[in-house]
Parts: C-alpha cells; structure tokens; sequence
C-alpha cells in the first residue's frame, strides 16, 4: 500500500475526518486579513475538497469544515457585545457560535449536493461557489470574508474587475478543485505541481488588468479620524471634548486648498434638527470646503443613520440615508417579541433600530465631482454599489469601526472597502471613526492611511476613477455563465455515467 493509499484509508475514520476539516477551516481562515497567510489557507482548501470528495457524511462533514471557518474569520463578532458587557456581554458567545454555525449551513447544503454528482472535486467546487454567491443575498445577505478575499495583495485580486469578488472565489474553487483531483488520482508529486500551478495561472491573469484612466476629478480630501471609544462615544462630556478636538484637526492649514472634509458615521453628538449652529462653525472651521459628516437624524417617529453634506454657508444640501442595516445591530427583526425577552438591537434607538434609507447615494460636490455614499457595513455589499447611476467620480464611505474591536474587525472591514475599488474602478475616501480611515486607488491600493485607534487627519489629492469596469456593467453574469458551464459539464459526465 502506497503511503497515499495509506493516508486516504486513515482517513476513513469519522474522528480523523472531521479533526482535519476542522483544522483546514480554521487554517483556511488564516488566509483572511490581518493575516493573508495564503501558503497555508490555500493548500488547506485544496485538503479539505480532497477529504470531502470522499465523503459519507456530506452534511455534517461541510458543515463542520464551515463552522470552523467562520468561526475563526468572524472571530471579531463578538466586540459588539463587549461595548456595555453589562447589557449585551451575555450575548457574545451565542452570537459568534449562532453566526458561525448558520453561516456553515449553506457550505453543508452544498456539500450534502454533490452526493451524486460525478467529478466530485469541481462538483464540490462548483456547489462552495454557489454557496459563497447565496450567502451574499440571502436573509438580507453578509457576503463578509469570501474565500476570494485572500489574494487581495496580490495580482490575482485585479480579476474582481472582471468578474467580482464573487467570481475570484469561483476561480480560487476551482483552482483548488484541479489540486484535489490531481492528489486523489494522479499521486503526491502530480499533485504539487497542480497545487501551485492553478495559482501561477490565475496570478499571471490578473497581471494582465491596466485600468484606463477616464478623467480628472482629483478633489484634495481631508479624512478626520476622532479615535472616540465606542463605550464612552455617546457620554455628554467626553462626546463634546472629542467634537472640538475633530473640529480643530478640520481647522488645521494645509499647504493645498481642500475641496472636501469628511467625518466618520455618526461622528456629530447632536440630532441634525438641534445641529444648526454646531455645523454653521464647522463649516467655517472648514475654510469653504464641503463637509461630509455622519449623523443621527431623526424623521417623524423614525431614526435614521445618516450621511449630510454641508455646504460652504453651513447648509445641509444633501443627505444620504443608510439604507443596508446591520441585522440585530441597527434594527432588531420581530422587534417587539424580541423586545418582551429583553433582546434589542446593539445599537439601537427606542429599543426599535434606524430605519431603512431610500435616498440617492450619488453626492454631487460640484468641482469636487459626483460621489457615491456608503455608510459602514455597505461597503461590504458589491451588487449594491454596482447599480448606482450616475456613475460617480469616487467614493465616499464612512464609518465607525470601533463596534469591530481593535484588531481582525476593522482591518478585514478595510478590505472590503479596497475590494469595492477593484470591482468599480473608482478611488475610495474612507473616513472611520478609530481607524483605519485611508486613501485607495482604482486598483484597491492603499495610498495614505490613518493608523488603527489614533486619532488624526490625512489629506491627500484623490487619484483619478477608471473607465467602467465588466463588473460595473455586468454584474455577476460573468460568473453565473461560468457555474452553467461548470454544471452543464457535471451534468453532461453524469448522463454518460448513467447510460
């Protein structure tokens, strides 16, 4: 018996078997920010499709190997609850096991698909895709850490142009998919080969991507980070301290004329309606630039988190209302029977939450250009960005990242904003409240940054947009042509099989 052999017969044993789905989940989520360690997530990929093709137990074997995945990349999840432990510090480990164990039921499902499928490795590819796809729309949709997320320092990340974030983790399966096949048919040193050389492939495609640049509307931005604790965010005294010291990083001269200011998600400790003389001197702290802050804004009996850009005369002229909220966050579903068992939304109003936004994302600035609107979690959703019309010059996006701790939250939240730029072709102006506030390029690289829980200012001239990208245009069709194909092919080997 070949050592192969050997280690396909051990791992036979259900114990063996979910011990190292287990531990390919875990490895596998190491290939998320901070850590981007993708010489071991990637492999761990290509071993977990390799003991999956072999499967007995589909469900509980895709179903582990999920769990283990996102409850180490969503580890960050229980930071929420740790802002008042007091209230909501009960919640955090049955919020992490809940959310890890329901996110893992659509990798359970698609495994538990490929029971009779032939060419069971790209089956399995193919079904993971899928998965990764519904998860992205489903219940609202958190599409948060695709697999695809890991190459986004690399080349590879420049296909998400093409074919979204959503199609590089399609293309990342399938690379994956030609390493397990090859290790279960065609023996150990084959399938080295096959490990890598997918990945050669897909690094040397994205190389390929040069965006055009298509004009030039370059506003000089100022990005204001307060660096407010979450925990003491709302408290009167620290609220108008913390107010002043962001006022006065507005105030501070600068060797460029700044076109625009902006302020992280709700960085204003007023409602808009009492607000009035407070952004008559911010905006003349901002020496004529347009202002872009985060508020509260109440509206009849409705509450909303919203986005104001102020004038040069200290007049609001536009406002964004954010319209994806956070699920239990910002708005509690069945409200009133959760309500009853003492369960409210972290951090919500009247125990109820915001309400959901229906105005126009599209900012327009004038000289500064049009921008696109984007509060928090909104970032983490392309399909919904995709769709804006006109086509705006650049981003705006703002948000307050101290709800995601101090560490893998708000870093894997900027990754998320970066891939955003890939996918649109625009450069992106992100302001957060403790970080990390940034400057990205059309090609999702990080220009200038404020460090992780400082507080601060960077101004920078933002780069130009490029032409439209096949993502922007097309959306996830790309992608879906290629699961047709993928299927067609199953279906097709599985009808020769059968006759």
């Amino acid at each position: 018996m070949t050592r192969l052999a050997a280690m396909v017969s051990w791992l036979q044993g259900t114990r063996a078997r979910l011990f190292w789905l287990c531990l390919c989940g875990v490895v596998l989520a190491l290939g998320q920010p901070p850590f981007q360690a993708i010489m071991l997530a990637y492999p761990a990929l290509v071993i977990a499709i390799f003991i999956l093709t072999s499967s007995k137990r589909f469900f509980l074997e895709g179903w582990i190997f999920g769990t283990a995945f996102f409850a180490t990349s969503l580890s960050w999840i229980v930071s929420p609850f740790m802002v008042e432990p007091w209230r909501h510090g009960w919640m955090a480990p049955f919020a992490l096991l809940f959310m890890a164990a329901g996110l893992a039921l659509f990798w359970a499902v698609a495994i538990r698909v490929t029971k009779r499928l032939p060419m069971r490795p790209f089956a399995i590819a193919l079904t993971l895709s899928i998965a990764e796809l519904a998860r992205g729309y489903v219940l609202t949709g958190f599409p948060w850490g695709l697999i695809g997320t890991m190459w986004v320092d690399l080349p590879v990340m420049s296909l998400a142009a093409w074919i979204g974030t959503y199609g590089v983790t399609f293309l990342t399966m399938i690379a994956a998919a030609m390493a397990a096949n090859a290790l279960f048919n065609k023996g150990r040193w084959t399938a080295v080969v096959w490990i890598f050389l997918p990945v050669v492939a897909l690094l040397g495609a994205g190389s390929l991507r040069q965006g055009v640049v298509v004009d030039r509307v370059q506003p000089y931005v100022r990005l204001i980070q307060p660096n407010a604790p979450q925990h003491l965010k709302f408290q009167r005294e620290f609220a108008l301290r913390n107010f002043e010291e962001a006022m006065a990083l507005t105030a501070e001269p600068s060797d460029q004329i700044i076109d625009v200011v902006i302020w992280p998600e709700t960085s204003m400790p007023f409602w808009v309606d009492q607000a009035e003389f407070a952004l008559l001197e911010l905006s003349d702290r901002a020496n004529g630039a347009h202002v872009l802050i985060g508020a509260n804004r109440r509206e009849g009996r409705g509450v909303y988190n919203s986005l104001l850009v102020v004038d040069p005369n200290g007049q609001i002229s536009s406002i964004y209302d954010k319209e994806h909220l956070v699920p239990f966050g910002e708005y509690l579903p069945f409200s009133e029977s959760l309500s009853a068992l003492g369960i409210n939304g972290i951090a919500a109003f009247e125990d109820y939450g915001y309400r959901h936004g229906t105005s126009n994302p599209i900012l327009d600035l004038g000289a500064a250009g049009r921008a696109l609107a984007s509060i928090c979690y909104e970032a983490v959703f392309p399909q919904s960005m995709r769709q804006s019309e006109p086509r705006p010059n650049w981003i705006a996006h703002i948000t307050n990242d101290a709800w995601f701790g101090k560490f893998t939250g708000p870093q894997q939240h900027l990754v998320q904003t970066r891939l955003r730029s890939i996918e649109l072709g625009l450069p992106i102006a992100r302001a957060a409240n403790t970080g990390i506030s940034a400057i990205i390029d059309a090609n999702g690289d990080v220009l200038g940054s404020v460090e992780l829980n400082k507080q601060g200012r960077l101004d920078m001239a933002l780069p130009p947009p490029f032409a439209p990208t096949l993502y922007s245009k097309w959306g996830e069709l790309p992608l879906l042509i290629g699961i047709f194909l993928l299927g067609m092919a199953i279906w097709y080997r599985k009808r020769r099989v059968f006759h």
